[in-house]
C-alpha cells in the first residue's frame, strides 16, 4: 500500500483542480487542460478518482481518451478499487466505458471478488446483471463466495448462492466456504451454507473440517450446531487432532465443556499419544483439567514414550497441577 499513500494526496488536488478548470472554463477547455498535463492525466491518477467515486472526475479522464483498462504504476484497477469501496456510478460509468469485468488486481482480484470480500451488496449486484463468472478465483484461489462467507457477509453469500456460485468451492489451501466461515467464527452464514447443502464433513488439505477449525478458534455454539448437523468428533486433521485435542490446546474451558457435553472422547489421543488431559497439564490450565477428569479422563493413561498426565505438570513447574494430580500417580 506504500504506492497508494504516497500519491493520493498529490492525486487528489490534482483531480479536484481539474474540476474547477471545468466549472471556469467549460467542459472542452478542462479536457484540453487534462490532456496536455502529462503528470495528471495518467492511469494512476484516473485509477485514484474512480476509487474515490468522483464521477464526473473520472468521466473526464475518459472523454480525454483515457484507457479504462490501462494498467498504472501501482497495478490498481480503476473497476476493482471502485468496487471496493462501492461507488456504484463508477462502476456503471467504468463497465459502459469497456472496463474488463475479468480483469484482476495485483492480489488476482476482479470487481465481483472485490465486491464480495468488501461487502459492498449493491455493486455485486450490478456486476452479476452484467454475467460475470462466478468462480473466478483470486492468487490464493478464493471465489466471490468464499471472500463473503469468510467475510461474514450474509446477504451476499444468499446472493451468490441463488445465481448459482459453487457452495464446496475450494482455495489453495483446500477451504470450503463452510471452512472459511467457521475460521472466522461466522454463525449465521455458516448455518445458511448448511442449510444450502453445505458439506459438514469437507476436508481441507491439512484434513480440517469445519467442526475442527471452530474448535480451534473457539466458538461453542457453531461447535454445537455443526456436531448436530453431523459432524465428527472423531475426526482427525493430518496432524493427528481431533476436535477434543484442538480445544485442548487453542480453545478456552467452555470449548472443552462444550465438545464433552456433545461427547467427545475425554481420552482420544493427539499426536504422539497425548491425551487432552496430558495437554491440558502440561500447559498448567486448571480448568480444563477439571472438566476432563469429570468426564472420565484416565489420570493413568500414558503417551507414546510411556508419560502421565501428571509428568507434564511436574516437568512444566505447574504444582498447583502436580498437586492435583499427585493423588492419582501409579502407587499412590
Amino acid at each position: 500500500m506504500k504506492c497508494w499513500k504516497t500519491v493520493l494526496p498529490a492525486a487528489a488536488i490534482a483531480g479536484a483542480g481539474l474540476l474547477l478548470a471545468g466549472a471556469q472554463d467549460g467542459r472542452n477547455a478542462a479536457l484540453e487542460t487534462l490532456r496536455s498535463r502529462g503528470d495528471a492525466f495518467t492511469p494512476l491518477n484516473f485509477m485514484i478518482q474512480a476509487s474515490l467515486g468522483k464521477t464526473e472526475s473520472a468521466m473526464l479522464f475518459i472523454q480525454a481518451g483515457m484507457d479504462v483498462n490501462a494498467e498504472n504504476s501501482c497495478r490498481y484497477l480503476p473497476l476493482v478499487r471502485a468496487s471496493i469501496n462501492g461507488h456504484l456510478e463508477v462502476v456503471k460509468l467504468l463497465v459502459a466505458a469497456g472496463a474488463h469485468l475479468d480483469a484482476k488486481n495485483i492480489y488476482g482480484e476482479t470487481a465481483l471478488v472485490a465486491a464480495a470480500r468488501h461487502g459492498q451488496l449493491d455493486v455485486l449486484r450490478y456486476l452479476l446483471s452484467m454475467g460475470p463468472d462466478l468462480e473466478v478465483r483470486d492468487n490464493n484461489g478464493d471465489t466471490a463466495l468464499l471472500w463473503a462467507a469468510l467475510s461474514g457477509h450474509e446477504t451476499i453469500v444468499r446472493l451468490l448462492l441463488e445465481k448459482g456460485a459453487q457452495i464446496e468451492a475450494r482455495n489453495a489451501n483446500g477451504d470450503t466456504p463452510l471452512i472459511a466461515a467457521a475460521h472466522s467464527g461466522q454463525a449465521g452464514v455458516l448455518r445458511l451454507l448448511v442449510k444450502a447443502g453445505a458439506q459438514v464433513g469437507a476436508r481441507s488439505k491439512e484434513g480440517d473440517t469445519p467442526l475442527l477449525v471452530a474448535a480451534h478458534y473457539g466458538n461453542p455454539a457453531l461447535v454445537a450446531y455443526l456436531v448436530r448437523h453431523g459432524a465428527s468428533l472423531r475426526h482427525r486433521n493430518a496432524r493427528g487432532n481431533p476436535p477434543l485435542v484442538t480445544a485442548a490446546v487453542w480453545g478456552s474451558p467452555s470449548m472443552v465443556a462444550q465438545l464433552l457435553e456433545l461427547g467427545a472422547d475425554a481420552n482420544g489421543p493427539g499426536p504422539a499419544g497425548m491425551t487432552p488431559l496430558m495437554i491440558a497439564a502440561a500447559r498448567g490450565q486448571l480448568k480444563k483439567v477439571r472438566l476432563l477428569i469429570g468426564h472420565g479422563a484416565d489420570l493413568r493413561h500414558t503417551d507414546d514414550l510411556g508419560r502421565t498426565a501428571l509428568d507434564y505438570a511436574a516437568t512444566n513447574g505447574h504444582v498447583a497441577m502436580t498437586l492435583l494430580l499427585q493423588p492419582f500417580a501409579p502407587g499412590s
